[in-house]
């Protein structure tokens, strides 16, 4: 009996104006949408690729291993679902300096400001289904009870041998069933365009990914359309219900959200950067005073004459031994200064963007009373363009920076081999000291020295740290269960909480 009415249920929903015109919307704007936003993850892969292959060439033409901590820098990759949740992918940076004297986090903007609270919504296709999609459940649902009753075929049904809860059943499967419909068909559509898109390389990482947003995206909309026959359940005529229908989805995807923010910035203040400023440049006073101080009681005598092939990639050509005895023992007390200087500023920045966190952390807490947000939250989670998977960018690359300043440290012996700041060699002190000596002609010596530089080999980073970004490759698996288990709950919620209301509902 229940799979009669619901096929009956479902063919009408099937022949009603509203539901064709839904399906046809929903995968007509993913096929709209879809080139723009796959053309721009496609611009953001080229550009990551560009910087990629022009940090890698920073590395091989580095002369000394200064040269490392003064060009490298590290980068996150676009996350190839960022089509359908764009998250706060776009409002933090994506790349990290990896220097002796800083340590990477997360960008947190100027200001107060938060970029985790943004107000304008990402254009995504989540965004997509949270408006098309959730308003069709609404309008199928609000008049799936009330609006049987308006036209009397309500109490008829149930005049027969037909039971209340079979009739309740009937029109949630008959429902979930018709909205289904666009929802794969504009998941098909969306997979199967990025899929053929040039530059695109499906994982089987991303696939399970997929896999997972679709089923949140049913569970979403199945929440929607079972508050709506709540509504429905509790309201005589469906203008009522449609109409508080739509009151509840403007409150719970609009003003949640909002409200959860604003809560979010009264509840937990972020403390004006000025006071931050003023710190930072005061640890900086200290320590250039402390680093030139200890440089100042190490006096450099000899000769040498630099290179600067670019503002960052400069090193001392040719020097004396006396200057390279003198910039050895300057190395070896500095370096370890401007580290230390380092992760005093990494902690003090480090507080402020806690506060930036826990702000976010508790906007996301709060608009967890909205199935809309716990959905957005579930895709960029799944997306890997959460707040958790950039958190878990900068850590890798703070764990990369601690990488390479060991294995520099490593092969300078804490920063006591001439390999730190020159390419010199006791060869070139020799043709240096003929010049210095005027036993070798001004001419001659020039020739020696752009004969020098052309010829000049890279320095050995043979065993150097790669950097591996593994922030996207798997979603944070508590932050989706639990996202998961919330769009779950409002579905048991609200269906219990329609079967209560239909018990008792007044068919005449």
């Amino acid at each position: 009996m229940i799979w009669k009415m619901t096929r009956k249920e479902l063919l009408l929903q099937l022949m009603t104006f509203r539901v064709g015109a839904g399906i046809v919307a929903c995968v007509a704007l993913t096929v709209l949408l879809m080139p723009g936003m796959i053309d721009d993850y496609r611009q953001r892969l080229r550009e990551y690729n560009a910087n990629v292959a022009a940090n890698d060439a920073e590395l091989k033409a580095a002369k000394v291993y200064n040269n490392v901590t003064m060009t490298h820098r590290v980068y996150r990759p676009p996350s190839v679902l960022s089509v359908f949740s764009r998250g706060v992918e776009s409002q933090v940076s994506d790349s990290a300096a990896i220097r002796d004297n800083s340590v990477p986090e997360i960008s947190a903007g100027s200001g107060a400001a938060n970029p985790y609270l943004a107000i304008l919504p990402k254009l995504d296709l989540t965004l997509l289904y949270q408006i098309v999609l959730s308003l069709l459940a609404v309008l199928m649902a609000c008049d799936a009870i009330s609006g049987e009753r308006a036209k009397g075929t309500l109490m008829l049904t149930l005049s027969g041998a037909v039971a209340r809860h079979q009739v309740l059943l009937s029109k949630l499967l008959a429902g979930g069933m018709t909205l289904a419909i666009p929802l794969t068909l504009a998941f098909l559509a969306a997979t199967t365009m990025l899929s053929l898109s040039p530059l695109v390389d499906f994982t089987v990482s991303d696939g399970v990914r997929l896999g997972l947003m679709y089923a949140g995206s049913t569970l979403f909309i199945l929440a929607v359309y079972s508050g709506g026959v709540l509504l429905s359940c509790l309201t005589r005529h469906p203008v009522t219900s449609l109409m508080l229908g739509l009151f509840f989805w403007i409150v719970l995807a609009l003003i949640v959200p909002h409200m959860a923010g604003y809560t979010a910035v009264q509840l937990c203040p972020i403390e004006p950067a000025a006071p931050l400023a003023a710190q930072r440049s005061e640890f900086e006073r200290v320590y250039f005073f402390k680093a030139g101080d200890a440089g100042d009681q190490i006096p450099l005598e000899g000769n040498h004459i630099g290179h600067e092939e670019t503002m960052l990639r400069r090193y001392d050509l040719v020097c004396d031994p006396k200057w390279i005895e003198g910039v050895v023992k300057r190395n070896a007390a500095r370096v370890p200064i401007w580290v230390e200087y380092a992760d005093k500023v990494w902690t003090l920045e480090h507080q402020y963007v806690e506060t930036l966190l826990r702000q976010e952390r508790l906007a996301v807490n709060f608009s967890r009373v909205s199935p809309v947000c716990v959905y957005e939250t579930v895709m960029a989670a799944l997306a890997g363009t959460d707040a958790d998977s950039c958190r878990a960018f900068v850590e890798r690359a703070r764990i990369h920076r601690r990488e390479v300043l060991e294995y520099i440290r490593g092969r300078t012996e804490d920063y006591t081999l001439p390999s730190f700041f020159t390419p010199c060699t006791q060869a070139d002190m020799a043709v240096y000291q003929q010049y210095v000596d005027g036993k070798m002609p001004e001419e001659e010596f020039q020739r020696w020295k752009e004969r020098r530089i052309a010829n000049l080999e890279p320095v050995d980073l043979q065993g150097f740290p790669d950097f591996v970004d593994r922030s996207g490759v798997l979603p944070d698996a508590r932050g989706v269960t639990m996202g998961m288990a919330e769009l779950l709950f409002f579905n048991v919620l609200f269906l219990a909480l329609s079967f209560a209301a239909f018990m008792r509902y007044d068919v005449r």
